[in-house]
């Protein structure tokens, strides 16, 4: 290859190096240690990129600036070994942040080392110990270039110890670049000395910041998306255990009447009291089957479970409470014990306190909703004055959070109550496909 050949190489990788450096601080607003070490750690690597960009540039093209390649050819030694510095503090804070291991990077030992190279390296410009600079710019090395090497092979332990320290301890993805990054630039000065081929060394350093960029946002990503399928997952389970408390609320508080209602009937009217005795039943599995369902139900299901509480009430009061259907549309979906507290608070406060009365069912399929209506002709209120109960307040409530429907309440006065509940249409298609 040509030294314009390697110096294009270079401006490639450092192209790359810029790239993750803007990627890495964009939107970035923690101030963690990892994050300071990433950024000095990329523009060091750039640094050293750049130094040798020029150096190959003056080996091609700019002959005559001898001075100025061996300047060069220092600050590319020096820069090298703060990356190797800052990016090893780099791989030391990312384990202490993400895994919660602390290791403490020995300062003092790279300190002595770098120092002890530094001084090798510098000072072989003038006594030509380590290597020695050809006027064609072709760097000739001595047996010292191996002290040198070892010494930064040295520098490194710190990093190789984290590694197996890691082992079964960390993401394996992170594991193997960790490995790639830590392994390879040891292993191709020995090579590139060995065989005399040029390795490209700050090339593939530069490609495993790249690789463990990928695989530490790919591992991001993956926790990001695990953490919003447990967070669904919790509202999914958190609103199940709102509908079953909701549900609870509105359980019928008159079983113990009823009871001793069928106990009475039993000496008077033996035939009534096998009536109630039935219908009850048959209340009581309607509830409790409704009781174990988290999704809406078949309108038809739930009109169904209406009559079975007004069939009861009747057999009670001995005929006294009556029900009207007018249902136009069926074929649409309403959440469970829907309609059944609405028909019960008509009966209690309605229909009772006037001595009988009439429930009408009604329903209508318009062009963006479903409309479903329960009218008594019962002593009626104002609705001005007097607020919800709980059996109503839950029920909108249930309406409004998985249907996206409403309910809204007319009365007055000696006149009725009029119980008006909107379903949309499309919020229903969507509760049939979750079905």
């Amino acid at each position: 290859m040509t030294s314009l050949e390697y110096m294009w190489i270079d401006l490639y990788m450092a192209a790359l190096v810029l790239i993750l450096y803007f990627l890495g601080c964009r939107g970035k607003t923690e101030k963690g240690t990892s994050l300071w070490c990433y950024k000095y750690s990329l523009f060091i690597q750039f640094v050293v990129l750049m130094t040798d960009v020029c150096m190959w540039f003056i080996e091609g093209v700019a002959k005559g600036l001898f001075l100025a390649y061996e300047f060069l050819w220092i600050i590319n030694f020096f820069a090298f070994l703060a990356f190797i510095l800052f990016y090893s503090l780099y791989l030391y804070s990312y384990v202490k942040e993400e895994y919660g291991l602390e290791y403490k990077y020995p300062y003092l030992y790279f300190y002595i080392i770098a120092f002890i190279s530094s001084v090798l390296w510098v000072s072989s410009l003038f006594n030509h110990s380590v290597y020695i600079i050809t006027p064609e710019y072709s760097p000739e090395y001595t047996d010292m270039y191996w002290v040198i090497l070892a010494l930064i092979v040295l520098s490194t332990i710190p990093i190789i110890q984290l590694f197996f320290r890691l082992i079964n301890k960390v993401d394996k993805r992170f594991l193997a670049l960790f490995a790639c990054y830590v392994f390879i630039p040891l292993v191709l000065p020995v090579m590139e000395i060995i065989i005399g081929i040029d390795c490209l060394i700050y090339a593939y350093t530069s490609l495993f910041i790249l690789f463990i960029y990928v695989g530490i946002n790919q591992k991001k990503r993956i926790i990001s998306y695990n953490q919003k399928v447990e967070i669904q997952k919790k509202e999914s389970e958190l609103r199940e255990i709102e509908q079953k408390v909701m549900m609870g609320n509105i359980q019928p508080f008159f079983i113990q009447s009823i009871l001793a209602s069928i106990a009475d009937m039993a000496e008077k009217d033996p035939k009534r009291a096998e009536t109630t005795t039935s219908s009850f039943a048959t209340y009581l599995r309607m509830n409790l089957n409704s009781v174990g369902k988290n999704e809406p139900i078949p309108f038809e299901e739930e009109v169904r479970h209406a009559d079975s509480f007004i069939e009861l009430e009747s057999n009670i009061r001995a005929g006294k409470i009556r029900v009207e259907h007018d249902i136009e549309a069926w074929d649409f979906f309403i959440p469970v014990l829907t309609l059944q507290p609405i028909v019960e608070n008509a009966i209690v406060h309605g229909i009772l306190p006037k001595g009988g009365g009439t429930i009408k069912l009604w329903s209508r399929e318009e062009s963006n909703a479903f409309t479903v209506g329960i009218e008594d002709d019962g002593v009626g209120f104002d609705s001005t004055l007097v607020s919800d109960g709980v059996g109503i307040k839950n029920t909108r409530n249930r309406i409004e959070k998985f249907c996206g429907g409403s309910l809204t309440i007319e009365s007055g006065k000696n006149i009725g109550t009029k119980v008006t509940i909107i379903i949309p249409k499309k919020r229903m298609q969507d509760s049939k496909r979750e079905i």
